[in-house]
C-alpha cells in the first residue's frame, strides 16, 4: 500500500475518533439514541400542555412540592383547554426533544395536537 493512501487512512480515522469525542461531550450522541423521532409509550400518567412555557410553570410548581398549588395550576390549565393528562401506557409520537430541559412534544395516535411533557416519562 502506498504512504500517502496509509497516511490518509489514518487522518481519517483520527477525525473520525475527533468527531465522536465531540458528540460524546455536546451529548449530541445520547440526544439522537435518547430522543429517536417516532412511537414511544408513557411510562405514567403525565401533565401535557400545549405551551412550552405553561408545562415549565406547572412543572416547576409540581417540582416544589406545594401539591394543592399543583392541582389548581393543572386543574385550571385542563378546564382552559391549554392542558391534558397523557394516561400511562399511551402511545405517543415524539415530535421534538429538548434533551438539555429534559422536555418533548410528543402527540397521540387519536389527536394531532402536540403536548410538551417530562421527557423521562417516555419508553
Amino acid at each position: 500500500m502506498h504512504r500517502h493512501a496509509v497516511d490518509r487512512r489514518r487522518t481519517k480515522s483520527h477525525a473520525c475518533g475527533a468527531l465522536m469525542a465531540c458528540w460524546l461531550i455536546l451529548g449530541t450522541v445520547d440526544t439522537v439514541l435518547a430522543g429517536e423521532p417516532g412511537w414511544h409509550t408513557m411510562k405514567a400518567a403525565m401533565v401535557g400542555c400545549r405551551d412550552r412555557a405553561e408545562f415549565e410553570r406547572i412543572a416547576n410548581i409540581r417540582s416544589s412540592g406545594d401539591k394543592a398549588a399543583f392541582e389548581k395550576a393543572a386543574v385550571t390549565a385542563m378546564a382552559a383547554g391549554d392542558c391534558t393528562i397523557i394516561a400511562r401506557g399511551t402511545e405517543v409520537y415524539l415530535q421534538e426533544i429538548v434533551m438539555s430541559d429534559g422536555v418533548a412534544k410528543v402527540r397521540t395516535r387519536k389527536n394531532q395536537t402536540g403536548y410538551w411533557i417530562d421527557s423521562t416519562y417516555l419508553e
